[in-house]
């Protein structure tokens, strides 16, 4: 089914079909060189003592999706994350496309306003849909079936700073859903495991639709 059906079958207990080695792995420990030179996107789950967690993401003129770097910080009050934010961008050298705050948090868009961050007004009714998000994602990790191959990948620390998402990594690897759940399937408590990461599924409707 995973070779000829285009679905994946790897570990079904997984909430995410992230595999980090292996044929159609993930994980990548080279840049490709096209990503600095990609559309650069931001996305971001906020958190104090839990992480506040952005992801950096470049997307190719083919729909590729590298999550290319991240914050993952706790006791970041608003302004300290919108700092961390500008240093890396600057450590990375890039022009982003698209900031996506966390909908959950309003007090945070307005500090990175503050902070001449260009925060994209999108619709929070639908950057709030948990299960369209992760499906999304969920799509861009599955194997395609024209090249067998999935849309996203994840750079490893191994490709050295400012790049590098070990934390990401660490947290997709141990998502587990909880067996004889009757929770929403899509909530916090349907699945052990931090899931603080997740943030593509804040990036709104133009990084979705590249998938």
């Amino acid at each position: 089914a995973e070779q000829f059906g285009g679905r994946w079958t790897f570990d079904g207990d997984r909430v995410l079909p992230f595999r980090w080695t292996g044929p159609g792995g993930h994980v990548m420990e080279r840049i490709p060189l096209w990503v600095p030179h990609g559309k650069w996107y931001v996305s971001m789950d906020y958190g104090y003592l839990d992480p506040a967690v952005v992801g950096f993401w470049s997307v190719g003129t083919d729909g590729q999706i590298v999550l290319a770097a991240e914050i993952y910080e706790t006791k970041l009050d608003h302004g300290d994350l919108s700092k961390r934010i500008l240093a890396k961008k600057e450590e990375l050298r890039i022009q982003w496309s698209g900031v996506y705050s966390d909908p959950q948090e309003p007090n945070l868009e307005s500090e990175l306003r503050k902070h001449k961050i260009p925060v994209f007004n999108v619709n929070k009714k639908k950057q709030r849909d948990r299960k369209a998000g992760f499906m999304k994602l969920i799509h861009v990790l599955t194997p395609q079936r024209e090249t067998g191959q999935p849309l996203l990948h994840v750079l490893s620390e191994k490709v050295g700073s400012p790049y590098g998402c070990p934390k990401t990594i660490a947290e997709w690897k141990g998502l587990r859903k909880r067996d004889n759940i009757r929770v929403d399937p899509w909530s916090h408590g349907a699945w052990v495991g931090d899931d603080h990461a997740l943030a593509l599924r804040e990036a709104g409707e133009d990084l979705h639709a590249l998938a």
